[in-house]
């Protein structure tokens, strides 16, 4: 907003939908609601062009999915990552479990959704969505205000930095034939000297948006490599797999601040898996990214597609990409077994992956019913609350000492 009163005529709102007769009417019920700030794009390119120019500043994006040129699932995937984030309405014929799952994905990646909607979306409906969406904003002002609201500064993250004040704590993956740990992935977490231990939830969106999260993006990675070196000398050797961030990924020096880190620590790169997701290799720094990707890959590095499945142009598109391992996103894994459609994501997915020589990671899995279907559908791994939860560095050793062979 571009006022400090939190009302709907304040709102700057962008409709992204492909059909003209639509997107016009969708324009006219916002501004028979009072929205004066109105921006049309017939389909993701467009819209993720508005949502980048700053001029604009939107606030709420109400999104059809299935559009020409970009689908409104990879502009969500892609506007997750931009540092200004819109609110979102999902807006389409999709099948209600597709719309659930695309809300899933966008919530897990810091969207905040307001709702998702079968069309067609009638003017009360877009009233009352914008109506609430501002009584949020309004007691999110009053948090803020008297302190409440736990929104951290680029000064916080330095401090925390100085401090040691980030950890990591490890979730096993494991081979869907002999149960047995194949690697761990590496989570940081908070320790907050006044709000405890945070997940990165609770602040890596303000870390990306104050540009602090490479920093702490670069602590991770040399936790990890440090964690992999004590694991090696305790005769626990395991692979580790660490998540990049956009600006770490698109700075050209990275290969080789990665690699010192692991010959100093005596670690090998194939101990090292590194996961990005594919919106990280489209758009602005495309080009950088790919030439880091790939000149980790050729260092040793193991490269992983995080949380696949969440956009119609990826199974098109990943072949081009230096990718080991594919992980398929936890929305799609807790679906597949009452969504038809989620399902066919998958077993293309691993398909595909299998054909390009990639290894697959079922993520998310919470049930048996789960770990069955993703088996039957050709997963090589699987990772899950049901297996195990991020667990502190102490506790793995353990836990794989202790792990049960696959049923």
């Amino acid at each position: 907003m571009s006022g400090n009163t939190p009302t709907v005529d304040a709102l700057h709102a962008l409709v992204v939908e492909d059909e003209d007769i639509v997107r016009d009417l969708m324009s006219e019920f916002l501004s028979a609601i009072g929205v004066k700030n109105i921006s049309l794009a017939a389909n993701g390119r467009e819209g993720l062009e508005i949502l980048r120019d700053d001029s604009k500043r939107i606030d709420v994006v109400f999104c059809d999915l299935h559009m020409p040129e970009m689908d409104g699932i990879e502009m969500i995937r892609r506007a997750a990552s931009l540092d200004r984030r819109p609110a979102l309405v999902i807006v389409s014929v999709a099948h209600e479990a597709l719309l659930s799952t695309v809300s899933d994905m966008a919530r897990s990646r810091g969207m905040h959704v307001l709702e998702w909607v079968v069309k067609p979306i009638t003017r009360e409906r877009m009233e009352d969505i914008l109506t609430e969406y501002c009584g949020v904003l309004a007691n999110t002002a009053v948090e803020k205000s008297q302190g409440f609201l736990f929104a951290p500064n680029e000064n916080d993250f330095t401090t925390a930095l100085d401090r040691g004040e980030f950890l990591l704590h490890y979730q096993p993956i494991v081979s869907a034939v002999t149960g047995e740990a194949e690697a761990v992935e590496a989570l940081i977490r908070w320790n907050h000297n006044v709000h405890g231990l945070l997940w990165p939830s609770a602040f890596v969106p303000d870390a990306a948006g104050c540009g602090a999260i490479g920093a702490i993006t670069d602590r991770a990675i040399d936790l990890a490599i440090r964690q992999c070196a004590d694991w090696n000398a305790q005769d626990h050797r395991t692979r580790i797999s660490v998540n990049l961030d956009s600006s770490t990924l698109r700075d050209r020096n990275s290969p080789q601040r990665i690699a010192a880190l692991g010959k100093s620590a005596g670690i090998g790169a194939d101990q090292i898996i590194l996961e990005i997701t594919e919106s990280i290799v489209a758009g602005d720094g495309a080009e950088d990214a790919l030439a880091v990707l790939r000149e980790l890959r050729d260092a040793g590095f193991s490269i992983a597609i995080d949380d696949f499945g969440t956009s119609y142009s990826e199974l098109s598109g990943i072949s081009s990409l230096p990718f080991d391992v594919m992980k398929i996103d936890r929305a799609l894994t807790m679906n597949c077994v009452g969504d038809e459609t989620a399902r066919s994501i998958v077993a293309s997915g691993v398909a595909l992956a299998h054909n390009l020589g990639m290894k697959v990671v079922a993520e998310g899995v919470e049930s048996d019913d789960e770990i069955k279907l993703v088996k039957q559908l050709g997963v090589d791994s699987l990772q899950g609350f049901i297996l195990a939860r991020p667990m502190p560095a102490e506790s793995v050793p353990d836990w794989v000492a202790n792990r049960p062979a696959a049923k």
